[in-house]
C-alpha cells in the first residue's frame, strides 16, 4: 500500500473514531469505545469519570455515591447535572460489594469500570453479563502515599485511552506534574507536623492519621509518625502529646469527632504546643471513598500557606477545582 493510501486510511479510521486494544491496571486488555455507556463501580472509579468528563455517559451508579456531595467535589458536580436522580442504582457499592449483574445489564452499559476488584470477580462479572469490565486503581492498599498519585495518573491515561478521551487524559496528568513541581519549589523549612482526624471507612478522630500523607509528600514534609507504618494507621493521643508536632492539621471529615475529643479532654489536649500556640488546622477530606485527587492538592497548598508559604490559596483552589471538575 502506497504512502498516500496509508495515510488516508489512517485519517478514515481516526474519523470514524475506530477501536483498538487497551491494556487495563490488572494487564486484561479491552476494546476501546467512542461515546461509550458506562456504569462506574468500585471505590474512585467515579471520580476518574468525572474527571475525564465522563460523566453525561453514566448510565448506572451505586446507592454509595448519593451520599455527602459536599465532602467530594466529583459529586457535587454529578449532583449539579442531576445525573444522580437519572441514573439507575446497580448496588449499594462499597470496597468489595459487588454491583447486581441484573442491574448491569439492564443500564444497556457498553463498558464497566471499576476499581478495588481482582481478576476473579472481574471474569465473573465479565461472564454474568457479556459486558466489558476495565479496571482502574489508586495503588496497593487503603492508606496514601505519592506513589498512589502515579497509580492515579497511569489509571487516568488508561480510561482515557480506552474511552477516547486522551487528550482531557493527558491535560490533567500534566496539571498534576506541574502541581507536584510547584509544590516542591517552594522549599518549606523543616517542621514537625501531624494530619489527624483522617477518614478510614467514615469519619474518625484526631488519633487517626495517615503516615505517607500526599500533601505532606508533596511539600517535603514528613508527618511525625511517618516511620511506623505505611499507609494509614491510629496511634494514641498520648503519642502525639509526647510528640509534640509544632502544627497540627485536621481533616475536615472527621470535624465533629475532633471537636468532641477537645472539649472532653481538654486538659490534654492543652498539653500541645500547636493547641497553645494556635497551629491547628482544619483541612479538605483528603479521603472519601477513596481519594479526592484535587483536595490533595488544595490541602497541600493550604498547608504551605499555614506554615508560612505566600499563597494565595483562595486563587490555587479555584485553578484545581476548574482544572479537575471545572467549576469553583
Amino acid at each position: 500500500m502506497g504512502a498516500i493510501k496509508k495515510l488516508l486510511l489512517a485519517c478514515l479510521l481516526t474519523v470514524s473514531g475506530f477501536s483498538y486494544e487497551v491494556s487495563d491496571m490488572l494487564g486484561e486488555i479491552t476494546a476501546s469505545q467512542k461515546d461509550p455507556k458506562i456504569v462506574f463501580v468500585g471505590p474512585g472509579a467515579l471520580r476518574l469519570g468525572v474527571y475525564l468528563g465522563l460523566e453525561d455517559n453514566i448510565v448506572g451508579i451505586e446507592a454509595v455515591e448519593k451520599q455527602a456531595p459536599k465532602i467530594s467535589p466529583y459529586r457535587e458536580k454529578i449532583n449539579q447535572k442531576g445525573l444522580v436522580q437519572k441514573s439507575l442504582i446497580v448496588g449499594q457499592g462499597g470496597p468489595g460489594k459487588l454491583p447486581s449483574s441484573e442491574a448491569l445489564i439492564s443500564s444497556g452499559a457498553t463498558l464497566i469500570v471499576a476499581s478495588f476488584i481482582n481478576k476473579n470477580d472481574v471474569k465473573m462479572l465479565k461472564q454474568q453479563t457479556n459486558i466489558p469490565v476495565f479496571v482502574v486503581s489508586y495503588g496497593e492498599g487503603y492508606g496514601g502515599n505519592s506513589d498512589k498519585l502515579e497509580a492515579i495518573k497511569e489509571s487516568l491515561l488508561k480510561l482515557g485511552e480506552v474511552t477516547h478521551k486522551q487528550a482531557r487524559a493527558k491535560e490533567i496528568v500534566n496539571f498534576m506534574n506541574r502541581q507536584s513541581h510547584e509544590l516542591k519549589e517552594l522549599n518549606l523549612k523543616p517542621q514537625s507536623v501531624y494530619i489527624g482526624g483522617m477518614g478510614y471507612k467514615g469519619a474518625q478522630g484526631i488519633t487517626s492519621t495517615e503516615s505517607n500523607y500526599p500533601p505532606f509528600e508533596l511539600l517535603g514534609l514528613e508527618n511525625i509518625f511517618t516511620k511506623s507504618v505505611s499507609g494509614h494507621l491510629f496511634v494514641s493521643l498520648e503519642s502525639i502529646i509526647e510528640a509534640d508536632p509544632e502544627a497540627i492539621f485536621l481533616d475536615s471529615l472527621g470535624k465533629e469527632i475532633v471537636k468532641s475529643e477537645m472539649e472532653s479532654k481538654k486538659e490534654l489536649f492543652e498539653l500541645l504546643s500547636a493547641y497553645k500556640n494556635s497551629k491547628i488546622f482544619w483541612l479538605r477530606a483528603y479521603n472519601f471513598y477513596n481519594t479526592n485527587i484535587e483536595n490533595v492538592f488544595i490541602c497541600a497548598w493550604e498547608i504551605a500557606k499555614a506554615l508560612g508559604a505566600e499563597v494565595d490559596t483562595k486563587a490555587k483552589t479555584d485553578e484545581i477545582l476548574k482544572q479537575f471538575l471545572d467549576f469553583k
